[in-house]
Parts: structure tokens; C-alpha cells; sequence
């Protein structure tokens, strides 16, 4: 206890340095480095390191090397020119070899906005009455009824020489079958148990295939069908469809997952500027990562507005959530009573208001739609 209390007092008359990221999707996290300085009076950093405005724009997080140093936020901590980091930083692996963690800033979840799914054209309305399998199944039994038929009038022919009817051609069993298929008349011979057997089977055969056609059409016509909807992470990985962001940190967590769909949305994310962003925006075919705040508000983004909003949706499930934190030294002295202060803040329900302030009402109508 005299050990604890002689470093709070040791610390009292200290001025503490630290570094944030401008990370714009991350504005809750600038609000907390607010909510430290106000209590601690912590001073914004500005000395040998960048300038964050220079972190943002060229190494916001950094790199942990092989050679045991590190650049960027993480690399200022670690050379003890910033004492601790704020931002959009969470539990990795790498830091913790040249740096530890504080307790969880706040929760966030990583979710994926996606073209809504779009009705069908019209043209396709006559093929949507049968799946593909069934589709698949009733041209089979179409091409075995066609050579039945003619095979079997081929027959007939050969063993009633004396009929003054012609055989019929293969066009004319073509028609003969799409006549049962259509519960239309068509021309049958019984002067053979083999022909009586035969159109009795067909008769049945598109009968069937009549009805059930047109009661999956009749379906089809008083309830609007759409495109197969992409509602999980794992539909995207199942889809193929690219996504990506404007760095790469969002798939830092998962990276090394065993699972075969988080392996496929690893290989199918993209990192693009954002200008190429504001114009995949306005596709169909790309996905965009979706930031769910603690307190369920969709993070304001720069390439989204709400004309091309309206055609996205967020998944019904976040690919996961992580824990935000705040990155210090080993040896840091300070870090017991900074853990403290984050509890504090946390129970206090503030990060609720901030969150509020931060989330307009031009990104909020997404987290509503969902």
C-alpha cells in the first residue's frame, strides 16, 4: 500500500504523453482519448514522433517487425516516445511482443453492408415454376417420351405393312409429347398393347407435369420472388463476392481462423482508397465493412451516403466482435491507475452519450432498416 501510494504520488506532477489514430470510421475512440485528457490532462503528443494527422495518413496502426522494433502508433509506445496509444486498437497477437494491454475500452462489431437482394425480371417468371433439379428431371423424361414414341411408331410400321398410315417423323413426336405435356390432344394408336402402354404412361406423365407446373406458376405470379439474399458471413463466402475497406486491419482478428468460410472472406477482402469506394458504392457487386458500435449504431462512413445506402443492407449477423483497448508499455507505471479510470468511465454510462453525439441521423436509419 505505502509502495502504491508513493507512485501516485510520484505521478501526480507527471505530464503523460500519448498518440491516437485519426481513424475516421473510429470517432468514439477519439472521444475517449477526450474523456482521458479531460481527467488526467494528458497532452496531445507532438515532438520526434509524427504528427497523428502524419500517422493517419500514412502508418496509422504500425507494424511489429522481425527485428523487435515496430513503427507507427504502436512503434511510438514502444520506443517510449508516446506513454500509452488510443484508438481503433484491439486484443492482436503481434503488439503484445513489445507491448501489453489495458482493460476494454469498448465493444465493436465487424459487419458487412451488401447489395439488398433485388426482385427477378419478368422474362425469367415461366422458369421459376420448377427448381433447377426438377427442370433438370422433366427434360429427361421429355427426351425418353420423344424417342419412345417414335421408336415405337417405327415398329408398328415395320409390323403392320399393310396400313396405308404413315410413319411419323421425329419432329411429329416431338409435338405429340408437348401435346401431353400440355394436356392438349394428340394422336395415339391402340392397335398395339405396347402403344396402349406407352401413351397411357405419357398421359399420366403430363398430367403431372401440367399441374404441377401451373401450380408453381400460379406461386410464382402472387408472390414476388427475389434474388438469393445474402444474410450471414458465411452466404458472402459462399457467394464470391469481394469486400474490403480502406486498410486491412479489419480482418486482422480472423486472419488466422480454421474455419473455411472466414479462410474465403480473408481471400476475397479487399483493401481500396476511397475514392475507388464512393464508386463500387454505387455497384452491386462489392461489399463494404460495416463498424457496429457498443451501443448498436452503425459507424458513419465517408463513402456511404443515403442514396447508395438505400441499396445496402447489414448482414443478420456480425463476422465478431473484439474488444477495443488501449495499448501501453511493459513497464508502464501508470497502467493500474489508467485501468481504473476506464472502469470508471465504463460504469459511469457516458460512452452511451458519446456514442449518441457522434452517430448522426444520416447513419443511424441503417442499424433501423436492419
Amino acid at each position: 500500500m505505502e509502495q502504491n501510494a508513493s507512485i501516485r504520488n510520484d505521478l501526480a506532477a507527471c505530464v503523460f504523453l500519448y498518440t491516437s489514430l485519426l481513424f475516421a470510421g473510429f470517432m468514439i475512440s477519439n472521444l475517449y482519448g477526450a474523456g482521458l485528457s479531460s481527467v488526467m490532462t494528458i497532452p496531445q503528443y507532438e515532438g520526434s514522433i509524427d504528427t497523428p494527422e502524419a500517422l493517419a495518413a500514412s502508418d496509422d496502426w504500425g507494424t511489429v517487425l522481425e527485428n523487435g522494433t515496430a513503427t507507427g502508433a504502436i512503434g511510438a509506445v514502444a520506443n517510449r516516445q508516446a506513454d500509452f496509444v488510443v484508438g481503433a486498437l484491439y486484443y492482436w497477437v503481434e503488439p503484445y511482443k513489445l507491448l501489453t494491454y489495458t482493460f476494454q475500452l469498448s465493444r465493436s462489431g465487424v459487419n458487412v453492408l451488401v447489395p439488398i437482394p433485388q426482385m427477378l425480371p419478368p422474362w425469367q417468371t415461366p422458369f421459376l415454376s420448377f427448381t433447377s433439379h426438377l427442370w433438370i428431371a422433366v427434360s429427361v423424361v421429355f427426351c425418353i417420351g420423344v424417342g419412345s414414341v417414335w421408336l415405337v411408331e417405327k415398329i408398328r410400321n415395320k409390323i403392320f405393312t399393310q396400313s396405308n398410315r404413315r410413319s411419323i417423323t421425329f419432329s411429329e413426336s416431338v409435338l405429340t409429347i408437348v401435346g401431353f405435356f400440355m394436356e392438349q390432344n394428340a394422336s395415339m394408336h391402340n392397335d398395339l398393347i405396347a402403344c396402349i402402354f406407352l401413351y397411357t404412361s405419357l398421359l399420366f406423365a403430363g398430367y403431372m407435369v401440367s399441374n404441377m407446373y401451373g401450380a408453381g406458376l400460379a406461386c410464382v405470379m402472387t408472390i414476388p420472388l427475389y434474388e438469393k439474399s445474402i444474410e450471414t458471413p458465411k452466404d458472402l463466402a459462399d457467394s464470391g463476392m469481394l469486400w474490403g475497406a480502406e486498410v486491412v486491419a479489419w480482418v486482422n482478428s480472423f486472419t488466422l481462423a480454421s474455419e473455411s468460410y472466414l479462410q474465403t472472406l480473408v481471400k476475397n477482402y479487399r483493401v481500396e482508397d476511397l475514392d475507388h469506394l464512393k464508386q463500387l458504392a454505387k455497384t452491386r457487386d462489392f461489399g463494404f465493412v460495416g463498424e457496429h458500435s457498443e451501443f448498436g449504431h452503425f459507424v458513419p462512413t465517408e463513402f456511404l451516403d443515403e442514396q447508395t445506402s438505400s441499396q445496402k443492407r447489414l448482414l443478420s449477423k456480425d463476422l465478431l466482435w473484439q474488444s477495443c483497448t488501449a495499448y501501453v508499455s511493459k513497464t508502464c507505471p501508470f497502467k493500474s491507475q489508467l485501468n481504473d479510470l476506464i472502469m470508471d468511465i465504463r460504469q459511469s454510462g457516458v460512452q452511451h452519450y458519446w456514442e449518441l453525439r457522434v452517430s448522426p441521423v444520416s447513419c443511424r436509419f441503417l442499424h433501423a432498416k436492419k
